[in-house]
């Protein structure tokens, strides 16, 4: 496992689903009760966070590319369990659950388009996944 890495939120396709809250700020901004989902994720894992987000929320939320980026999916609310999996990641291996990423570690900034160009771990545990802005309210006890 390499130390010299990076971690990133990604915004996804779905960010579309989450308009207009998405607007203004990188899914991981967006607010689950109290906490946004970076808050949540950084209970967790206490690294630095950059986001690859939209191009013109990119001056606020930067990225910061390395050869090895760690990059999480905040739609997901995250465990112990979890967490240190994706600390565990090396160059080339992903987390998937019921087919949506969770994370990878990668030298780009995008989750790959085919899964099959990585290492594979289907997650098993039960997870809570926001797929749209209703959830925001209807999930809102994770």
């Amino acid at each position: 496992m390499s130390t010299d890495r990076a971690f990133h939120f990604v915004d996804s396709s779905l960010r579309l689903a989450f308009l207009p809250f998405a607007y203004i700020r990188p899914l991981a901004h967006l607010y689950i009760g109290m906490d946004t989902l970076a808050e949540k994720w950084q209970h967790f894992i206490s690294e630095e966070f950059h986001y690859s987000t939209e191009p013109y929320l990119a001056k606020k939320y930067p990225s910061a590319a390395s050869k090895n980026n760690v990059l999480i999916n905040p739609l997901f609310v995250p465990t112990q369990a979890l967490a240190e999996a994706i600390q565990q990641l090396d160059h080339g291996e992903g987390i998937v659950y019921q087919d949506n990423w969770i994370a990878c570690c990668t030298d780009a900034l995008v989750f790959p388009s085919d899964p099959l160009e990585m290492n594979i771990t289907v997650w098993e545990e039960a997870l809570i996944f926001f797929f749209d802005k209703t959830d925001l309210f209807l999930k809102n006890t994770a």
